[in-house]
């Protein structure tokens, strides 16, 4: 969403050139919350640690719902790029927890 005007002068078919923009947030918003389902279920199927509880819920879903709200009223294009920098970091997070995963494994608490 945020090179939309570029995407569309070069002529790529990307979501929001094709859809518009309301129904890329739509599809962003959906699909984040999808995943913030996802987390919480995953973590009460399999793990159940308060270690991973914590960090899904301060390092990964709080930013996400941050990120949410930053797409509803995204106006500008420098709005779209404050919300994808979270997106990324938010994505950095998500990779880091293999190493406190590594942590939990390790320390045998998780058996």
């Amino acid at each position: 969403m945020e090179d939309c005007k570029g995407d569309t002068e070069t002529g790529r078919k990307t979501l929001p050139v094709v859809s518009g923009m309301k129904t890329s947030k739509l599809t962003v918003i959906l699909l984040s919350l999808v995943t913030l389902f996802l987390f919480y279920m995953v973590w009460y199927r399999f793990l159940h640690d308060t270690i991973t509880l914590v960090y899904i819920s301060v390092m990964l879903s709080l930013p996400m719902v941050v990120m949410i709200a930053m797409i509803v009223r995204a106006k500008e294009r420098n709005h779209f790029h404050k919300a994808s920098s979270l997106m990324k970091f938010i994505m950095l997070t998500g990779i880091l927890y293999s190493l406190v995963a590594g942590a939990i494994i390790t320390s045998g608490k998780l058996l």
